[in-house]
C-alpha cells in the first residue's frame, strides 16, 4: 500500500472514531457525563494543586478533575473525551510509525483508544488514566526524537 493511501486510510478511521465518540458521549451516553460531574469537586487553589502533586499520578488526577467539571455540559464533555481519545490514538500511531510502516501495525494504534473508551463507560473510571498514558507516550516520543544517541546514554 502506498504512503498516500495509507495516510488517507488512517485519517479516515481517526475521523470515524472521533465522530462516533462525539456522538456516543454527547447524545447517547450524556447522563453518564452528568453523573460523573456531580461526583467531583474541583477547587481552583494552590493548596488543592499541591495536595494533588504530592501523590503519585497527582498531576493526571488534577487534570482529570479540572476537565471533569466541564461534564455538566454534555457537549463540552464529549469534546473533551473525544479529543483525549484522538490524541491517545495519534500518539500511539506516531510511536508505532517509529518502528514499522506496515498498515496492519498502524491500525493497531486504535486499540488503546478503543480500550479506554470502554473503560470510561465504567462509573468508577476517570480520565486520569488516559491523561497518564498521554503524558507517558509524549515523553517516550520526546525521548525517541533526540537525534544524538550520546544524549540518550547514561
Amino acid at each position: 500500500m502506498n504512503k498516500h493511501k495509507q495516510l488517507s486510510l488512517i485519517t479516515f478511521f481517526t475521523f470515524l472514531m472521533g465522530a462516533a465518540s462525539f456522538m456516543f458521549w454527547g447524545v447517547f451516553y450524556e447522563q453518564h457525563l452528568l453523573q460523573k460531574e456531580q461526583m467531583q469537586l474541583f477547587l481552583l487553589s494552590f493548596d488543592f494543586l499541591i495536595q494533588h502533586l504530592t501523590v503519585q499520578g497527582g498531576f493526571s488526577i488534577y487534570l482529570d478533575e479540572f476537565f471533569t467539571q466541564f461534564f455538566g455540559l454534555p457537549f463540552i464533555g464529549s469534546v473533551v473525551i473525544t479529543i483525549s481519545l484522538v490524541v491517545l490514538q495519534q500518539l500511539t500511531l506516531k510511536l508505532f510509525s517509529y518502528y514499522s510502516s506496515n498498515s496492519t501495525y498502524l491500525l493497531l494504534s486504535f486499540l488503546p483508544a478503543l480500550a479506554y473508551w470502554a473503560l470510561l463507560c465504567n462509573d468508577f473510571y476517570y480520565l486520569s488514566g488516559i491523561f497518564g498514558v498521554i503524558i507517558a507516550l509524549s515523553f517516550a516520543l520526546v525521548y525517541l526524537s533526540i537525534s544524538k544517541i550520546t544524549y540518550r546514554q547514561k
